[in-house]
């Protein structure tokens, strides 16, 4: 229990009021000022401390409050200058200061000095000092500092939440996934009704493609609040990833309802009713969606990819021509238009559209790449059609048709080198799947390099290396 002071403040405010001189014992004065900071009032805390030390002017603790006031106002030469007029003693608080002031000024040896005199005055309760000295640093945005003076503060006290989180932080920044992983799941083993850990966990572990994990950890995330629409969406994106469609429609069936408002909610439920080739369902929530918010790139987009994938082509041509009034000239317009034409086989108009599809967005596109690939390997472009497979492993480095489309290219071009480069940690499951994706008819597909470079040699020589780019699906 916090200490009562109000005597003391109201004797104080009194003697203010009246104009009487003012005095209290030093350690009065410094609960009076504590008093006022807790209040944050920073003017009434200066003019505490302002009395305090007319009265007891070398008091070292009044003016390390002082200096904290100056530090506070960003004035570090000036704190400085009076750390050296007041030729004060060690003190574990104005030490920290110190640090602080020399690091913002570009003086890290003398930083470094100020440190080391903090490890050899204290013998106690280290986990707090390097907890300090790493927080002075890590306010600084000095991350690599901080995190080598968090981590020794974890070495004393394994269980330190803040310090846990602040360096989650810290490996957030600097992406360091591994160990971002690791942290949260400490943190974890402390409290595992710790929320943001747990939806952290699932973010971390989706981008890394591991689904089932990310879909573990959301549902933790669920079981403690339930109705993050962030989370279940996230968990939804997840789903169909590994094959759970049906689960992923009952949770944007759900959020349809829920968020009737929000447009975005219903754009993935149509992308998975087509993706179950559940059609009429994907059109009546097309329908829906055109009530409530009205025809959209989205939409029309949505529709004619319904045709599309029903093999019904020239019905999308005629749809897409006759919306043409409605819709902009959108990079989804633009890709469609080429997904109808690289459908039709008329590449050279699908290139066209494909292609300024591109010109309007920085984002990698699979299918447009893919398709920009394609149509370029078909013409014997071989260096273009490396380019746009390039960029997109780039973007999508664990895809086996990424990896298989550059692998091929680059053995057709005799770019050996950069094959070596690029199959080099490969292990027998992963040359089973670039066999499987590039000779998909073979029964017995290689596991090794040397069965690789053997069967795209055949291949090549029969003129039949490139054929599973060529396909026109």
């Amino acid at each position: 229990m916090s200490k009562d002071i109000s005597e003391l403040v109201k004797r104080y405010k009194e003697a203010h009021r009246s104009n009487k001189n003012i005095y209290f014992d030093a350690y009065e004065f410094e609960e009076l000022a504590d008093y006022f900071d807790s209040l944050n009032d920073i003017d009434e805390v200066k003019q505490v401390i302002e009395d305090g030390l007319k009265i007891h002017p070398k008091n070292s603790s009044l003016i390390i409050k002082r200096l904290k006031l100056i530090v506070y106002n960003y004035d570090y030469d000036e704190a400085l200058k009076i750390i050296d007029e007041s030729a004060l003693e060690y003190d574990y608080d104005l030490n920290l200061l110190k640090i602080e002031c020399y690091l913002v000024l570009g003086m890290e040896d003398e930083a470094l000095f100020s440190t080391e005199e903090i490890l050899e005055n204290e013998d106690g309760n280290l986990d707090e000092v390097f907890e300090d000295i790493g927080f002075v640093y890590f306010e600084l945005s000095k991350l690599d500092e901080a995190l080598v003076f968090f981590k020794h503060s974890l070495e004393f006290n394994s269980e330190n939440l803040e310090v846990l989180n602040n360096l989650a932080y810290i490996y957030r920044q600097k992406d360091s996934t591994n160990e971002l992983i690791e942290i949260h799941n400490k943190i974890l083993d402390i409290d595992s009704y710790t929320y943001d850990s747990w939806v952290e966990l699932g973010k971390l572990y989706f981008s890394r493609q591991e689904y089932t994990k990310a879909i573990d950890a959301l549902d933790f995330a669920l079981t403690i609040k339930d109705d993050d629409v962030n989370v279940l969406k996230l968990k939804a994106e997840c789903l169909p990833l590994l094959n759970r469609y049906e689960e992923a429609i009952q949770i944007y069936q759900k959020l349809v309802i829920e968020e009737s408002y929000n447009p975005s909610v219903f754009l993935p439920l149509i992308d998975l009713y087509i993706s179950c080739e559940m059609y009429e369902k994907a059109h009546e929530v097309i329908d829906s969606y055109e009530a409530s918010f009205g025809k959209s790139d989205d939409s029309i987009s949505k529709r004619a990819d319904i045709y599309i994938r029903a093999g019904s082509i020239e019905k999308a041509l005629e749809f897409v021509s006759s919306t043409e009034n409605t819709c902009s000239k959108s990079f989804e317009m633009n890709m469609l238009m080429g997904e109808i034409y690289f459908r039709k086989k008329e590449l050279k108009c699908a290139e066209y559209y494909f292609a300024i599809a591109i010109s309007m967005s920085d984002k990698i596109s699979p299918l447009v790449y893919e398709r920009l690939s394609t149509i370029n390997i078909i013409h014997k472009n071989y260096r273009l059609g490396l380019f746009y497979a390039s960029r997109l492993l780039e973007a999508f480095p664990y895809v086996t048709a990424n990896i298989g489309r550059v692998a091929l290219l680059y053995y057709q071009l005799e770019l050996f080198e950069k094959l070596e480069v690029l199959i080099q940690y490969f292990t027998s499951s992963d040359f089973t799947s670039l066999s499987l994706f590039a000779f998909p008819s073979d029964t017995e597909p290689f596991t090794d390099k040397d069965g690789l470079l053997a069967r795209f040699k055949v291949a090549r020589s029969k003129g039949t290396l490139l054929n599973i780019l060529k396909l026109l699906d």
